[in-house]
């Protein structure tokens, strides 16, 4: 008699221990929910460490080379020499000093500004006259310092605003959740270094536009900022703690006229993504619910759907234990495992389902379907895991910023498995019923309603195994086969070369949208203001209904940031359509450059992707060079995109990066978000401008340096990205060759890979989806999903083979057996993403990743991976003959 495997151990200990399993699993719900409603605090993006800093220091003496000598060169000579200080840049003007400053891993902006602070004024001498300002970087921050922005507004002056600001922030202050309230006030008061007396200079303007009486109105507005005191405050808290206060405010009459705007408020967005959780969870839930019900019975589907909740629960316990919280990232998570840590319940209740029905009673049912199927569904988690793992050890700001996706991928689907080893099982036991005979009609008819369509799987599984033996019998069918699956794969690779690149795409709709005015240097506040004002009068001309509210969050003479919230998707035409209205009325106002983006899960777009610096001390050198490396970029021809435009930067004022002086020559793509093109035309240069050209321009060979901004950083995580599914392949195969004792067959299971390829990219092209990072986590998750299929496949073969069955006949009858949980896993997993990816734009890429993928995984595994597999037993035997011929040592024939 075969001994137990150690999960049917586990899971006959369970059953047996009922009372404890209960408890447990009653303790897991309560602590669960207790958890997600009361101890899990709620948060927009968390807090990530950013390795930088910025310094920048006032000086009035209207000469930018007085400010470089007596300012910018000092500050330099200090910075180069702080032990982590990794880049400076630096940018002078006639009145201020900016300076960047990158650390290495393992600062955090507060620890680097800090160490700036002290060094700089015990070494560096400066003028009694320089003010010096750090900032620190808070990426979760919606301005980088403040955890949550308010405007006031209304028909005041700027002192009356000031006034009703001023009396917010007092109120704020009061409250025990916050740190600091800040008014950001639009003057700021200098001295003159020559007269010595004070000044008043005006720094900025600002505005709001709301809806009154169906119209958006614009109204002028100072806001304030408001940071949290403690870190474990969350996004609701901190949200609920400032409205509160200023609702005491309005109840009391001191704002009457005063329009309060919370459009820097991560909040609401926060509880639209926790909405999109519950409602797809539920959604999801009710869909694998009916595929169950379908697929097996309606007490399997009555088991799995307790399921669910329960991993959820435990994932909520697991998340508040580890000290994280339940933000964008974390739902972002839960929703993409939803469709992974269902497999795992499916296949034991399937297992146990199937054992019933043979007749096998008790416990025995539930020890011999983990034997048959423990193995294998522990080991396709697992693989899932390892797909996941090395994601975590992604490099750069935008690995450390989507690290918690991994985590709690890993955290689900490590508690997904143990609650499928123990308390589904006895579930299962109680649930599940035994094989029936109908006897009269209205048995049979019942039986018909609700395992009808059961039945009909089933015996589509043992047509499909007779498909398999059938073609397995004549060689010529079996390559036949074979070629139908590699040319299916080899035609969506060529999809895959038809799809555009880009990191983070721009949303095909949103609830929000940015709008970025650009204005030229030495443009008065007061000019950069009527310029936003005539954009506004462009906003309400075509999109006024559409809007809900306006917030700016920066502007100066430099620039201007509206933040544009829309009234909910679905309610009006796409937010891509109103942003390219607005590009076209935009496009008619003189005096600055306007940029309109959808808000998304990346970083802003820059409306020059394309940036190149160019390093000199000659001014004359720098102004020739950019000018001739300006048109070659210009007339470059990229192939699939186009130069729309050039611009150097820099000329006007002293630009430095670690003490060496550059300008910055970048260009405007038709597809600015093409993130190939960028590279394409980073090579263009490089091919063109060799040692012997830029010496004839004046330049040494290292003058040229490539540096895009954040989408370097991106593009660079993006490699990583890649590298980490590569490692965890590697890891993988290791692990299957120790599970499989074979060098060859772990090769099988990754068929399931490009399988799945034939439909992945041919779905994206058709849906006008890039290759993108959703679509890399999306991949991720796709590869743990379908090698589960064949992992199922390949173990009940080897069983099949070790009992003295021949390989064509194993592999047909691996079919056979295992097509209804494969089957089953496979669409529950198809029907838990599709409302995602019909509900939500912005979960699209990533549902749909999966979604194609595994549609095409299933169906060539199902159909045409016995002939691989037939194939490979063949090259086996063949090698086992050989050996035995030769005399090789029998160690070696596995």
């Amino acid at each position: 008699m075969k001994n137990d495997s150690i999960f049917a151990k586990i899971s006959t200990a369970f059953v047996g221990r009922y009372r404890l399993t209960i408890l447990a699993f009653i303790g897991i719900f309560v602590l669960g929910v207790v958890s997600y409603a009361v101890l899990l605090k709620r948060e927009g993006f968390p807090a990530i460490a950013i390795p930088a800093a910025f310094v920048q220091v006032n000086y009035f003496v209207n000469d930018a080379t007085l400010v470089d000598q007596e300012i910018t060169i000092p500050i330099e000579s200090v910075l180069v020499n702080i032990e982590g200080v990794e880049k400076v840049n630096s940018f002078t003007t006639d009145n201020f000093a900016r300076f960047t400053v990158r650390f290495a891993d393992g600062f955090t902006s507060e620890t680097g500004s800090e160490k700036l602070k002290n060094v700089i004024a015990r070494d560096a001498s400066l003028p009694d006259s320089a003010a010096v300002i750090y900032q620190v970087i808070n990426a979760a921050a919606i301005d980088g310092r403040n955890d949550l922005l308010l405007s006031v507004g209304g028909d005041f002056n700027l002192d009356e605003l000031t006034s009703k600001a001023e009396l917010i922030r007092d109120a704020l202050a009061n409250n025990p959740l916050l740190t600091k309230a800040e008014v950001q006030y639009l003057t700021a008061k200098n001295i003159n270094p020559f007269n010595g007396e004070e000044v008043e200079i005006v720094t900025g303007f600002n505005r709001i536009g709301s809806q009154v009486d169906g119209e958006l109105v614009f109204y002028p507005a100072i806001s304030i900022g408001v940071n949290k005191k403690f870190n474990d405050t969350g996004t609701l808290e901190l949200s609920n703690a400032v409205r509160s206060e200023v609702e005491k405010l309005i109840e009391d009459d001191k704002l009457e006229g005063v329009i309060i705007s919370y459009g820097g408020d991560f909040a609401d967005g926060l509880l639209k993504q926790i909405g999109s959780l519950e409602s797809n969870v539920i959604t999801g839930l009710l869909a694998v619910i009916v595929v169950l019900v379908l697929f097996i019975n309606w007490r399997a589907a009555i088991v799995t759907a307790i399921f669910i909740p329960t991993v959820l629960a435990a994932t909520f316990v697991g998340l508040y234990v580890i000290g994280y919280s339940l933000n964008v990232l974390s739902l972002f998570a839960l929703i993409l495992v939803l469709g992974l840590f269902v497999d795992d319940g499916i296949v034991i209740v399937e297992a146990i389902d199937a054992e019933k029905k043979k007749g096998v009673k008790g416990v025995k049912a539930v020890s011999n379907a983990l034997n048959s199927v423990g193995l294998a569904d522990v080991s396709g988690t697992v693989t899932t895991l390892l797909v996941f793992l090395p994601m975590a050890a992604i490099s750069g700001i935008l690995g450390e910023f989507i690290r918690l996706i991994p985590i709690t991928v890993i955290l689900a689907l490590s508690l997904s498995l143990i609650i499928a080893l123990t308390i589904v099982p006895l579930l299962s036991q109680i649930m599940l019923v035994g094989k029936t005979k109908s006897k009269t009609a209205l048995s049979k008819t019942a039986h018909l309603i609700f395992y009808g369509f059961s039945d009909l799987i089933l015996k589509l599984g043992k047509l499909t195994g007779s498909f398999v033996r059938f073609y397995l019998a004549t060689p010529v069918l079996t390559i036949i086969v074979m070629v139908i699956a590699l040319l299916s794969v080899a035609l969506g690779i060529n999809y895959a070369g038809m799809l555009k690149f880009s990191i983070f795409p721009t949303p095909k709709d949103t609830d929000s949208m940015l709008i970025t005015i650009s204005y030229p240097e030495q443009t008065s506040i007061d000019a950069a203001e009527t310029i936003a004002i005539d954009a506004e009068a462009q906003i309400k001309q075509v999109a006024s209904a559409d809007i809900e509210k306006i917030t700016y969050l920066r502007s100066n003479a430099s620039s201007a940031i509206m933040i544009v919230d829309l009234t909910p998707v679905g309610t009006r035409d796409t937010a891509e359509v109103i942003a390219e209205r607005l590009d076209d009325l935009f496009s008619q106002l003189d005096g600055a450059d306007f940029k309109v983006e959808l808000s998304s899960a990346g970083p802003p777009s820059s409306d020059y992707p394309f940036a190149m610096q160019i390093f000199s001390d000659d001014q004359e050198v720098l102004t020739l060079a950019s000018a001739k490396l300006a048109d070659f970029i210009k007339e470059y021809d990229l192939e699939t995109n186009s130069v729309t435009d050039v611009k150097v930067d820099n000329l006007s004022l002293l630009a430095k990066i670690d003490g060496r002086r550059f300008v910055e020559v970048k260009a405007r793509l038709s597809d600015s978000e093409n993130s190939a093109s960028l590279v394409e035309l980073q090579d263009a240069v490089v091919a063109e401008y060799n040692e012997d050209n830029l010496s004839d321009l004046g330049l040494s060979a290292n003058s040229l340096e490539f540096d895009f901004g954040q989408e370097s950083e991106n593009l660079s995580s993006f490699g990583s990205a890649l590298l980490a599914m590569l490692l965890a392949l590697l890891i993988m195969y290791g692990l299957l060759v120790l599970q499989f004792n074979s060098f060859l067959q772990p090769f099988l299971v990754f068929l399931a890979i490009p399988f799945s390829f034939a439909g992945l990219f041919f779905g994206l092209y058709t849906t006008n989806n890039p290759l993108s990072f959703f679509v890399v986590i999306g991949m991720t998750g796709l590869i743990g999903i379908v090698v589960n299929n064949t992992i199922m496949l390949l173990d009940y073969a080897n069983q099949m083979i070790k009992s003295g069955a021949s390989a064509k006949e194993a592999i047909s009858e691996a079919v056979a057996v295992r097509f209804r949980p494969l089957l089953a896993t496979s669409v529950t997993t198809l029907a838990g993403l599709l409302p995602l990816a019909l509900s939500d734009p912005f979960w699209e890429p990533l549902s749909l990743t999966i979604i194609f993928g595994l549609m095409s995984s299933t169906a060539l595994v199902i159909t045409t991976f016995p002939a691989f597999f037939a194939a490979a037993e063949w090259l086996r035997a063949l090698k086992r003959s050989l050996f035995k011929r030769t005399g090789v040592s029998s160690l070696l024939q596995n």
